[in-house]
Protein backbone atom coordinates (compact mmCIF):
# COMPACT_ATOMS: atom_id res chain seq x y z
CA UNK A 1 0.00 0.00 0.00
CA UNK A 2 1.28 3.47 -0.86
CA UNK A 3 1.50 5.90 1.99
CA UNK A 4 -0.02 9.18 0.82
CA UNK A 5 2.09 11.13 3.31
CA UNK A 6 5.33 9.78 1.89
CA UNK A 7 7.47 12.64 0.58
CA UNK A 8 9.62 10.45 -1.67
CA UNK A 9 9.82 11.79 -5.22
CA UNK A 10 7.69 9.87 -7.68
CA UNK A 11 8.68 9.63 -11.34
CA UNK A 12 6.07 11.30 -13.48
CA UNK A 13 3.96 8.51 -14.96
CA UNK A 14 4.01 10.36 -18.28
CA UNK A 15 7.81 10.46 -18.45
CA UNK A 16 8.99 8.48 -21.45
CA UNK A 17 12.10 7.60 -23.42
CA UNK A 18 12.69 8.95 -26.92
CA UNK A 19 13.77 6.10 -29.21
CA UNK A 20 14.84 5.18 -32.73
CA UNK A 21 13.77 1.78 -34.03
CA UNK A 22 14.70 0.37 -37.43
CA UNK A 23 16.80 -2.31 -39.07
CA UNK A 24 20.55 -2.57 -39.22
CA UNK A 25 20.50 -2.60 -43.05
CA UNK A 26 17.68 -0.29 -44.21
CA UNK A 27 17.64 3.50 -44.01
CA UNK A 28 14.07 3.66 -42.67
CA UNK A 29 13.69 4.38 -38.95
CA UNK A 30 10.87 5.19 -36.56
CA UNK A 31 11.33 8.02 -34.08
CA UNK A 32 8.94 7.68 -31.17
CA UNK A 33 8.41 7.72 -27.43
CA UNK A 34 7.59 4.96 -24.99
CA UNK A 35 7.77 4.18 -21.31
CA UNK A 36 9.06 0.68 -22.14
CA UNK A 37 10.97 0.71 -25.43
CA UNK A 38 11.52 -3.06 -25.49
CA UNK A 39 7.78 -3.66 -25.19
CA UNK A 40 7.18 -1.08 -27.95
CA UNK A 41 9.67 -2.90 -30.17
CA UNK A 42 7.68 -6.12 -29.65
CA UNK A 43 4.45 -4.39 -30.72
CA UNK A 44 6.08 -2.97 -33.85
CA UNK A 45 7.77 -6.27 -34.68
CA UNK A 46 4.41 -8.03 -34.76
CA UNK A 47 3.37 -6.00 -37.80
CA UNK A 48 6.74 -5.87 -39.54
CA UNK A 49 7.97 -8.32 -42.19
CA UNK A 50 11.62 -7.48 -41.33
CA UNK A 51 13.52 -7.82 -38.07
CA UNK A 52 13.52 -4.54 -36.15
CA UNK A 53 16.02 -3.45 -33.50
CA UNK A 54 16.33 -0.59 -31.05
CA UNK A 55 18.94 1.66 -32.66
CA UNK A 56 18.86 4.30 -29.91
CA UNK A 57 17.05 5.02 -26.66
CA UNK A 58 17.48 8.11 -24.53
CA UNK A 59 19.39 7.34 -21.35
CA UNK A 60 16.70 8.93 -19.23
CA UNK A 61 12.98 9.56 -19.41
CA UNK A 62 11.64 13.00 -20.22
CA UNK A 63 8.48 14.60 -18.84
CA UNK A 64 8.28 16.50 -22.14
CA UNK A 65 9.10 13.48 -24.36
CA UNK A 66 6.20 14.24 -26.71
CA UNK A 67 7.57 17.75 -27.32
CA UNK A 68 11.07 16.39 -27.95
CA UNK A 69 9.67 13.77 -30.32
CA UNK A 70 7.78 16.49 -32.21
CA UNK A 71 10.95 18.59 -32.47
CA UNK A 72 12.74 15.62 -34.06
CA UNK A 73 9.83 14.94 -36.42
CA UNK A 74 9.71 18.60 -37.49
CA UNK A 75 13.48 18.82 -37.93
CA UNK A 76 13.59 15.69 -40.11
CA UNK A 77 10.28 16.29 -41.92
CA UNK A 78 11.88 16.33 -45.37
CA UNK A 79 12.84 12.68 -44.82
CA UNK A 80 9.38 11.60 -43.65
CA UNK A 81 8.03 8.47 -45.33
CA UNK A 82 4.88 8.11 -43.30
CA UNK A 83 3.88 9.57 -39.92
CA UNK A 84 6.75 8.66 -37.53
CA UNK A 85 8.83 6.78 -40.12
CA UNK A 86 11.77 8.46 -41.85
CA UNK A 87 14.20 7.40 -44.58
CA UNK A 88 17.50 8.95 -43.57
CA UNK A 89 20.86 9.27 -45.29
CA UNK A 90 23.52 7.36 -43.36
CA UNK A 91 25.21 10.49 -41.95
CA UNK A 92 21.92 11.87 -40.63
CA UNK A 93 20.96 8.47 -39.22
CA UNK A 94 24.33 8.16 -37.41
CA UNK A 95 23.96 11.63 -35.93
CA UNK A 96 20.34 11.02 -34.91
CA UNK A 97 21.29 7.85 -33.04
CA UNK A 98 24.18 9.63 -31.31
CA UNK A 99 22.02 12.59 -30.23
CA UNK A 100 19.01 10.53 -29.08
CA UNK A 101 21.19 8.30 -26.89
CA UNK A 102 22.66 11.37 -25.21
CA UNK A 103 19.37 13.25 -24.88
CA UNK A 104 20.54 16.07 -27.15
CA UNK A 105 18.03 18.27 -28.99
CA UNK A 106 17.64 18.34 -32.77
CA UNK A 107 18.75 21.99 -32.90
CA UNK A 108 21.43 21.65 -35.56
CA UNK A 109 21.47 18.06 -36.72
CA UNK A 110 21.27 18.92 -40.42
CA UNK A 111 23.53 21.96 -40.62
CA UNK A 112 26.93 20.22 -40.71
CA UNK A 113 25.68 17.15 -42.54
CA UNK A 114 24.01 18.72 -45.53
CA UNK A 115 26.94 21.03 -46.24
CA UNK A 116 29.13 17.99 -46.71
CA UNK A 117 28.15 14.55 -47.98
CA UNK A 118 30.75 12.84 -45.80
CA UNK A 119 29.45 11.39 -42.54
CA UNK A 120 29.98 13.56 -39.50
CA UNK A 121 32.21 11.92 -36.93
CA UNK A 122 30.80 11.65 -33.44
CA UNK A 123 33.59 13.82 -32.06
CA UNK A 124 32.79 16.65 -34.47
CA UNK A 125 29.08 16.42 -33.70
CA UNK A 126 29.61 16.95 -29.97
CA UNK A 127 30.81 20.52 -30.51
CA UNK A 128 27.31 21.69 -31.48
CA UNK A 129 26.02 21.44 -27.92
CA UNK A 130 27.98 21.87 -24.69
CA UNK A 131 27.35 20.10 -21.43
CA UNK A 132 27.75 22.26 -18.33
CA UNK A 133 31.20 20.79 -17.67
CA UNK A 134 32.32 21.36 -21.27
CA UNK A 135 31.05 24.94 -21.17
CA UNK A 136 32.88 25.63 -17.89
CA UNK A 137 36.09 24.23 -19.35
CA UNK A 138 35.68 26.20 -22.60
CA UNK A 139 35.01 29.51 -20.84
CA UNK A 140 37.30 28.75 -17.87
CA UNK A 141 34.45 29.24 -15.42
CA UNK A 142 33.52 27.47 -12.23
CA UNK A 143 30.13 25.75 -11.98
CA UNK A 144 29.12 28.42 -9.43
CA UNK A 145 29.92 31.21 -11.90
CA UNK A 146 27.94 29.41 -14.61
CA UNK A 147 25.02 29.09 -12.20
CA UNK A 148 25.19 32.83 -11.44
CA UNK A 149 25.27 33.70 -15.16
CA UNK A 150 22.21 31.49 -15.70
CA UNK A 151 20.37 33.15 -12.80
CA UNK A 152 21.00 36.57 -14.38
CA UNK A 153 19.89 35.32 -17.80
CA UNK A 154 23.29 35.98 -19.37
CA UNK A 155 23.68 32.34 -20.40
CA UNK A 156 20.63 30.16 -20.92
CA UNK A 157 20.44 26.41 -21.40
CA UNK A 158 18.59 24.93 -24.36
CA UNK A 159 14.85 24.90 -23.68
CA UNK A 160 13.77 21.55 -22.29
CA UNK A 161 17.32 20.30 -21.81
CA UNK A 162 18.75 21.48 -18.53
CA UNK A 163 22.53 21.51 -18.52
CA UNK A 164 22.93 21.71 -22.33
CA UNK A 165 24.06 24.89 -24.06
CA UNK A 166 23.98 25.70 -27.77
CA UNK A 167 27.23 26.83 -29.40
CA UNK A 168 25.45 29.86 -30.92
CA UNK A 169 24.45 31.05 -27.43
CA UNK A 170 28.04 30.67 -26.22
CA UNK A 171 29.32 32.62 -29.24
CA UNK A 172 26.83 35.44 -28.51
CA UNK A 173 28.01 35.51 -24.90
CA UNK A 174 31.65 35.69 -25.95
CA UNK A 175 31.01 38.45 -28.50
CA UNK A 176 29.39 40.78 -25.93
CA UNK A 177 31.13 44.08 -25.38
CA UNK A 178 32.48 44.54 -21.85
CA UNK A 179 30.65 47.07 -19.70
Amino acid sequence: MINSTDDAPILNELAQHVYVIGTTEAKTVKIGIAEDVTQRLGCLQTGSPVDLVILAKSRRRFDNAREIEKLWHDRLSKYRVRREWFELPQAVRTRLIYDIERGLPPCSILAPIENNNAPVSLIESSDLVFTADELCAELKLSRVTLWRLEKRGVITPILGLRGRYARSMVERFLSRKPI
